[in-house]
Parts: structure tokens; C-alpha cells; sequence
């Protein structure tokens, strides 16, 4: 079996720009994009174009997007790359050791992610 933590994830949600709302909303002087609780490492895009990355599953973040949104079909994307393999690479970057609890299921690299 597949222990879900080591895939990578893409979650994608089209919407149509041409709504009523949409309208009013592109109307406002900026439109913001707010998400909390991303988990860890993420690309996120609008419309194929990079808006930000995420790094922390425990802050919020918030990308203005308003210059990105079309009156047709808007596409959001997050891809999500497991943080077990994107801490192990950040902790063989560092050039110093860094002591870390191991216990059972632990990969020693978590601290560099949190």
C-alpha cells in the first residue's frame, strides 16, 4: 500500500470570470486570494501563472490576484509536493548539523519545515 504523505497533489478549481459577481468583484480597486492551512509545501497559480509558494502549514497567506483574472474561464491551481522529501532535501542543503528528536516514523528533518 501507498502511504498518501509521499504523493504529490494538484487540486484545481475553474470559475467563470463573466458572473454577475465576478464583475463586481473586478469592479474593486484589488482582489485578494487568501488561504490558511496549506499543507506545507505548495505552488499555488492562477491562470498558469505562479502567485506564490507555501512553506508553512501553520500560517495563513494572502496573494493579490486581481491583474491575473479574466473575464472568461479563471483556473486555480495548488500543487502539493510531500514535505517528507522537500525537509530531507532542505536538511541536506544546511551546512550545519541540526539535532532532531527520532522517534519511530521520524526521518530526522522535520525541524526545517516547522
Amino acid at each position: 500500500s501507498r502511504w498518501i504523505a509521499l504523493d504529490h497533489w494538484t487540486f484545481s478549481l475553474n470559475f467563470s470570470g463573466s458572473t454577475p459577481s465576478m464583475q463586481q468583484l473586478l469592479q474593486e480597486k484589488q482582489v485578494l486570494l487568501k488561504f490558511g492551512g496549506i499543507d506545507t509545501f505548495a505552488t499555488v497559480t492562477l491562470n498558469r501563472q505562479k502567485v506564490m509558494e507555501a512553506n508553512n502549514f501553520h500560517r495563513h497567506w494572502t496573494v493579490a490576484v486581481k491583474d491575473l483574472l479574466v473575464p472568461g474561464t479563471n483556473q486555480l491551481g495548488i500543487a502539493i509536493r510531500p514535505a517528507m522529501q522537500e525537509s530531507l532535501q532542505l536538511k541536506e542543503q544546511y551546512p550545519y548539523t541540526v539535532p532532531a528528536l527520532h522517534q519511530m516514523g521520524s526521518i530526522g528533518a522535520y525541524n526545517f519545515i516547522r
